[in-house]
């Protein structure tokens, strides 16, 4: 509802997914807002106050092709700057002295702006911003993933072929480094459902977005258009309120450190090793003993660890100091606030719904709890140095091997020994770090995917994700082939496909059926 005061002007709505839009006369004498019909009085919204002049922008379509057709005019004479840009780079730029109330159309042709989200920012003769529209270039031009399969409904245990290409203007065919995987449909939720699409062109600009009913939003003109139309204005401000200051943080995602000997600096470079799991490499510091560690040699099998040593045999003469870039990132990260995305899930209220043939009314349910070491799963049985005290307090009791309620002793804690008498604990110290030893947090190589073995009858395949592969080369010139196994789930799967292409991004889904295998 509209309101003028305490007096309703107007009744406006949105559609299925929270947009709408409406047109009124504004009258600058006039405070006008609104409030959600059904809501808290509290809960009033206000319209920007009216500018006693100014100029404003007109765009009937923010998804376009080749070209941007936008209309602005003003109610004084004034001088503007229109310009395309993408906030870091300005593609296209021009000059109007603007009439009163006289439009001035304008085209812009988008060849030197490639696919992606920008903005039409409007600019006053002193350079600030007065209006502005975010648009979509090339909506054509969006890449995509051709799925094609040998069927449509499958049986239980039986084989799917996929057929893959990655298509882009003009359905022309591009190499591609993509990942597959095949899910059941209903363990996938529509409504947090993210692509590399829709995210690398919408969510990391636009920040949260609203659902769409199908899950991938870029396919949906509409959506698109209805998005765009309420999401500008995003780096700006009314006079009246204030910027708020977030400062950019940066980050170079580099493992460094530095070695020093006696508490010293050393005076000649020497050689430090990193193992992790097969890869192993040899790396030297600079004569004052710093280094750095590229991301290649972080890779790891080994349970994400990587082992850091000093060619050294008198060791215990160095130290290392090390500096973890993922610190600085998680703690950046903490100091932020995030709200997570809506699930659509709405509060029932007893006192205002009850039972009827369209819905069911949930009663209030209160939940008591107490204090239960018992339940205190992260700390019970032994730690990673094999060392638990039993239920008599015994460190390491023999006869209590595995028992459910052994627990994890604390370094310093004083425990009874089998046989009498009592011992301090003196900790865990298997991933301590020692004198010629560093444990790095490596970066884990992806494991590969282990097809169920669909002859054996006795062992049950009940899997929601039949398949996937984390790396899968598209050709250019012939669909790249691939095939997996069914298991004993039934129902809608989904194959998913997304990635890099020459052309950028790319993303395909599909949707097959798996029922029941007959008899012979």
């Amino acid at each position: 509802m509209l309101y003028d005061l305490d007096k309703i002007i107007d009744t406006v709505s949105t559609n299925s997914i929270g947009i709408g839009s409406f047109i009124f006369q504004p009258d600058k004498n006039k405070k006008i807002y609104a409030r959600i019909l059904g809501a808290s009085n509290s809960d009033q919204f206000d319209l920007p106050a009216v500018q006693s002049k100014g100029v404003v922008l007109r765009n009937h379509n923010a998804v376009v092709g080749d070209d941007l057709r936008i209309q602005i005019e003003s109610n004084i004479p004034s001088k503007t700057y229109v310009i395309v840009h993408d906030f870091s780079t300005i593609y296209l730029q021009s000059y109007f002295e603007l009439k009163a109330f006289e439009d001035q159309n304008i085209r812009f042709k988008l060849d030197s702006v490639p696919t992606g989200l920008y903005a039409v920012t409007v600019l006053n003769q002193d350079y600030k911003p007065v209006a502005e529209r975010i648009f979509f270039a090339h909506y054509d031009q969006i890449n995509r993933v051709n799925i094609g399969t040998d069927r449509e409904e499958y049986q239980t245990r039986d084989s799917v072929q996929v057929n893959i290409s990655a298509l882009g203007k003009d359905n022309k065919p591009m190499l591609g480094l993509v990942s597959v995987s095949c899910v059941q449909a209903n363990r996938l939720s529509m409504n947090n459902s993210q692509n590399i699409t829709d995210f690398y062109f919408f969510q990391r600009h636009l920040s949260d977005l609203p659902h769409h009913p199908n899950g991938v939003k870029y396919i949906h003109k509409e959506y698109l258009e209805d998005v765009l139309l309420v999401k500008g204005w995003r780096r700006y401000k009314w006079p009246i309120e204030s910027l708020p200051q977030n400062p950019l943080v940066h980050s170079t995602i580099e493992f460094t450190g530095v070695v020093s000997k006696n508490k010293k600096q050393l005076k000649a470079p020497m050689t430090v090793n990193t193992i992790g799991g097969t890869n192993i490499n040899v790396l030297a510091t600079d004569s004052a003993g710093h280094f750095t560690i590229p991301m290649a040699k972080l890779l790891s099998t080994d349970r994400n660890k990587v082992w850091l040593t000093l060619n050294d045999k008198n060791y215990a003469n160095y130290d290392v100091k090390l500096n973890d870039p993922l610190e600085e990132i998680k703690e950046h990260v903490m100091k932020n606030d995030y709200s997570s995305l809506s699930n659509g899930v709405v509060l029932l209220e007893d006192d205002r719904q009850s039972i009827t043939a369209s819905g069911i009314k949930l009663k209030e349910v209160v939940i008591k709890s107490k204090k239960d070491d018992l339940l205190d799963f992260a700390q019970k049985g032994a730690n990673s140095c094999g060392d638990y005290v039993c239920k008599y307090n015994i460190l390491n009791c023999n006869n209590h091997r595995g028992d459910f309620e052994n627990r994890n002793p604390i370094q310093g804690n004083r425990y009874n020994q089998t046989g009498g008498g009592s011992i301090v604990y003196q900790g865990c110290t298997e991933n301590e770090d020692k004198p010629n030893l560093r444990i790095l947090r490596g970066i884990n190589l992806a494991k590969d995917f282990y097809q169920s073995d669909i002859s054996d009858q006795n062992e049950p395949i009940n899997f929601a994700t039949v398949y996937w592969n984390y790396q899968v080369a598209i050709n250019e010139k012939t669909s790249t082939k691939l095939r997996f196994n069914t298991g004993d789930l039934t129902g809608k799967f989904k194959i998913i496909i997304q990635g890099i292409t020459t052309g950028g991004v790319a993303y395909g889904e599909k949707e097959i059926i798996v029922v029941k295998k007959t008899s012979p």
